[in-house]
């Protein structure tokens, strides 16, 4: 068992109905970094990644659903990296992870590392596989006959220089059969998520195939792991695709592109496609002039889409923890940043039981040592007690202000534009459909005021969202009858 570091803002808002709270966690003098984060069989949370200076450690925890921690496990060797990048919780309660270990003395090369826990974060046992070359494991799932299913890479088999490996296996770690796909080059399967007719969707980044340097490489098989149909999707430079979800006609995939906007800088690319893999539509997120890059995405209430991952929102600047919430068809809604002064970085999300989500990655919370980082949610990606944050730190941002954040019939807005462009002004319910439109059209800068009637709806919480040139800021408040 390990020592807690622990800073934490808790404000459990229950007169809103919803938990939030923002909470880091280590080991004093190490770094760690949350990969996945999911939520457990007792409405609480647990989060995976990595510990250490030098040499990483599985670094694995629990929390109760206010965040407050219920168990904290390392698993380590001396002169040995250990790393988990996901996790599932198992029917028993357990867990079981996958990631890679080997030797910094170089005595092996990394291989496939799997291990269990049980409910209180306890190490069980664990498994090495592999070849005599690198392999590693970066998604773990369970399958529909109660199997594991694992993708990642592999330099031990296949035809090329790396290949997307597949590998299916029983509970207890004993192999059923593997896969793997690609061409000549470097290939790698990032994320594996089971499909409607019990086969499996891949997703990762190939050099072997496609129009560019790398390309985001999406796999179709059947359930024994048979290719069914590939494709890939990106333009002359570089693409890596990071997470898939399936969706009840197709998927929808996140990850990063620097092909579409004229410099050599990352943005968050997002693509819908249809059940065959062929794209229905794509689009790019960029905040400024630096790298964005979208990790993880998560399907919402209203059957938009949530990514997290980081903006550097100036050049050679501090990123930032982002949060980015479209519409069904890929259309920016609001953005959110998280973190502090120094790098934050997003690489996990998850919905939650009412409607938030649960985030996980890095903060630097110390001018030295980064943390493990928690935040639970509401629907439209803010917590309470924190404020809501606007889109572009850096940058002086168009204004808005509320009368109160209690309101029983009439709510008074006002709102400074810093530049001409179209604008609206929205007022959106907790689950993020729109309530009323307040004024959607061009203006011209200047200070404005609004007075709206607002005892037509029903009573709960409501946000007051600006949205001007893809950018975005919201007050929240309360409405009682």
């Amino acid at each position: 068992m390990t020592t807690l570091r622990l800073f934490s803002l808790l404000i459990p808002f229950f007169l809103f109905g919803t938990i939030t709270f923002e909470k880091t966690y280590g080991i004093p003098n190490m770094n760690e970094i949350g990969y996945r984060v999911i939520n457990t069989t007792d409405s609480g949370y647990a989060a995976i990644g990595i510990a250490g200076t030098g040499r990483d450690m599985i670094y694995f925890l629990r929390v109760d659903s206010l965040g407050n921690l219920q168990c904290t496990t390392s698993v380590s060797q001396g002169y040995v990296n250990k790393s988990a990048y996901s996790f599932i919780q198992l029917p028993n309660g357990g867990f079981a992870s996958v990631g890679d270990i080997d030797s910094i003395l170089d005595l092996f090369p990394s291989q496939i590392y799997i291990v269990w826990f049980n409910a209180n974060g306890d190490t069980v046992r664990s498994k090495v596989f592999g070849g005599d070359s690198l392999d590693i494991g970066y998604w773990i799932e369970i399958t529909p006959d109660s199997n594991l299913i694992i993708t990642g890479e592999t330099k031990s088999y296949g035809s090329g220089c790396s290949d997307v490996w597949l590998v299916k296996m029983d509970f207890m770690g004993n192999i059923i059969w593997t896969k793997t796909f690609g061409g000549e080059s470097y290939d790698i399967g990032r994320c594996v998520k089971t499909t409607p007719d019990n086969g499996f969707i891949i997703v990762g980044s190939t050099y072997s195939l496609g129009n560019g340097f790398s390309d985001i490489y999406l796999i179709k098989t059947d359930s024994l792991g048979n290719l069914l149909w590939q494709n890939t999707y990106g333009g002359s430079n570089y693409e890596y695709g990071y997470d898939v979800e399936v969706l009840a006609n197709g998927y929808i995939i996140v990850g990063q592109t620097n092909s579409f906007d004229g410099h050599w800088d990352q943005d968050v690319y997002l693509i819908r496609t249809d059940s065959l893999g062929d794209t229905v539509w794509t689009k790019t997120f960029d905040n400024n002039m630096d790298d964005d890059v979208g990790y993880s995405i998560a399907i919402t209430s209203d059957n938009g889409f949530v990514i997290a991952g980081y903006t550097t929102p100036e050049v050679a600047g501090y990123m930032e923890l982002w949060l980015i919430k479209t519409d069904t068809a890929g259309n920016l809604l609001w953005t959110r940043t998280y973190g502090g002064q120094d790098d934050d970085c997003a690489y996990g999300i998850e919905k939650t039981d009412d409607n938030g989500y649960i985030i996980t990655g890095y903060t630097c919370d110390t001018l030295f040592y980064r943390s493990l980082y928690l935040i639970k949610t509401d629907s439209l990606c803010n917590v309470y007690g924190i404020g809501e944050k606007t889109f572009v730190k850096v940058n002086q941002r168009e204004g808005l202000k509320i009368s109160s954040s209690l309101v029983r019939e009439f709510l008074n807005i006002e709102y400074s534009l810093k530049k001409e462009g179209w604008v609206e002004l929205s007022v959106y319910g907790a689950t993020g459909s729109t309530a009323k439109v307040i004024k959607k059209g061009e203006l011209s800068p200047g200070d404005y005021q609004e007075k709206i009637y607002l005892g037509s709806l029903a009573s709960g919480v409501y946000f007051v969202v600006l949205k001007q040139n893809n950018e975005n800021v919201s007050k929240k408040f309360l409405l009682i009858k």
